[in-house]
């Protein structure tokens, strides 16, 4: 199973967003031990995950006894639609820290940073970004991939407390190889005004009250609440890209109409021919190649037939074809012509048709073969459903696509091939 790995760390300065504008209701996720599993999910090549809603802790000072001064002062929420990456943040402006005696009401946005990075500091067990050196580590200012600073408010005004950044092509699942993890680190710093007294007595022992705004910064991070002070440096999000068993995006039913032949191909039972099928999908107008799953029904070569299309590995399936061996089924589409029947004895089509007849419909046809030797298709099925029922189709390979006729005209399989992301 391929896994891209997003790894939100918090570190001393900076929560990023990309782009700008837009809210979001944030989702909560489940609170466990750190590590949390998103389902991916598909619109045409694209893959989207989330949204995911951490929450934010803040802190001051780097003393580790001082884990009891860390308090939970917002969220922060990551999604992509497409290529955009999402991060919506708000402060809980009723949170007390007891601690320190801070009022998160009196604090707004001071700067945000984010980073992607393939490369893991396995001595740390965080991600490599650019740090600043020393023992209280921060985003490195300007070497991030995306920052934003805040406008500062007016003195002893207030900033901005929420904040959605929309970032154009944040989101790049392509630039990530099958099997790599990829890490997201994020970071925020929020700041309050405060006023500094400078007042003094003169020669003379006259008191001058007199005094200026300064500014005094709180760090977010995300993640569980700390046990130990180190826990609030980082936080795990684990995503799966399935390029091993992708979902291909079939349009809904009817898929528009097909007409059947003959392969003429020599590989292949049925050739068929789609139309009118709706833009923005994997199937498109065009020859698809396939199989017979019904022996029982028939239909006429040249004839136009409605489009019905399930994903037998992803959709829900009309009842005839619920308890399919689908695994057997993929594993012959995808190795029938390198299967050994005997010397002297080529592996044919209608050989595979006939294996796929023996796992479908536990059924035998001669109707529309060509030369074929019934043991050795039904030897091949045998071998699939005992040692291949598992099998899944990986990117590059063959998935079966259900055509379903009911008791209208005959079921049949087409192939496609997997392409996960392009």
């Amino acid at each position: 199973m391929n896994r891209i790995t997003l790894l939100i760390l918090g570190v001393a300065f900076s929560l990023l967003l990309f782009g700008c504008g837009g809210t979001s209701n944030p989702v909560t996720s489940p609170v466990d031990d750190g590590v949390r599993t998103v389902d991916w999910h598909y619109e045409g090549d694209v893959v989207d995950f989330g949204p995911i809603t951490e929450t934010l802790w803040f802190g001051i000072g780097t003393n580790p006894d001082l884990t009891n001064a860390i308090m939970p002062g917002g969220t922060a929420t990551f999604w992509s639609e497409g290529t955009t990456l999402y991060i919506d943040v708000e402060l809980d402006t009723d949170a007390y820290d007891e601690y320190w005696g801070y009022y998160m009401e009196d604090y707004w946005f001071e700067d945000m940073h984010a980073h992607w990075t393939a490369d893991f500091d396995d001595e740390n067990d965080w991600p490599v970004v650019p740090m600043t050196g020393g023992k209280n580590k921060a985003p490195k200012m300007g070497k991030f991939m995306f920052e934003y600073l805040f406008d500062t408010p007016a003195e002893g005004e207030m900033g901005l407390t929420e904040f959605t950044w929309v970032i154009e092509d944040g989101w790049d699942p392509t630039m990530w190889d099958c099997e790599q993890l990829a890490y997201f680190v994020y970071h925020l710093t929020v700041a309050k005004w405060i006023w500094v007294d400078t007042s003094y007595y003169d020669d003379e022992g006259n008191y001058i009250e007199q005094g200026e705004w300064d500014t005094t910064d709180y760090t977010g991070f995300g993640g569980d609440e700390p046990d130990v002070y180190a826990e609030r440096w980082w936080t795990w999000f684990d995503f799966e890209i399935p390029c091993d068993e992708c979902v291909i995006d079939l349009p809904p039913n009817p898929a528009g109409s097909f007409v059947p032949n003959t392969s003429g191909s020599g590989d292949h039972y049925w050739k068929f021919e789609f139309n009118n099928v709706p833009d923005g999908y994997d199937l498109d107008d065009g020859v698809y190649y396939g199989w017979c799953v019904d022996t029982d029904v028939f239909m006429t070569p040249g004839g136009t037939y409605t489009a019905v299309v399930y994903d037998p590995l992803h959709d829900t399936l009309p009842d005839m074809f619920k308890d399919t061996n689908w695994g057997a089924v993929n594993f012959v589409l995808n190795n029938w012509q390198d299967y050994v029947c005997g010397p002297n004895n080529p592996m044919t089509w209608s050989n595979a048709q006939i294996a796929i007849w023996k796992i479908v419909c536990n059924d035998f046809s001669t109707n529309g073969l060509g030369p074929y030797d019934k043991a050795c298709g039904e030897a091949l099925a045998n071998n699939a459903v005992m040692y291949h029922s598992d099998f899944v189709p990986a990117e590059g390979e063959i998935t079966a696509i259900l055509l379903y006729g009911g008791e209208a005209y005959q079921s049949n399989i087409f192939e496609m091939v997997i392409d996960c992301v392009e």
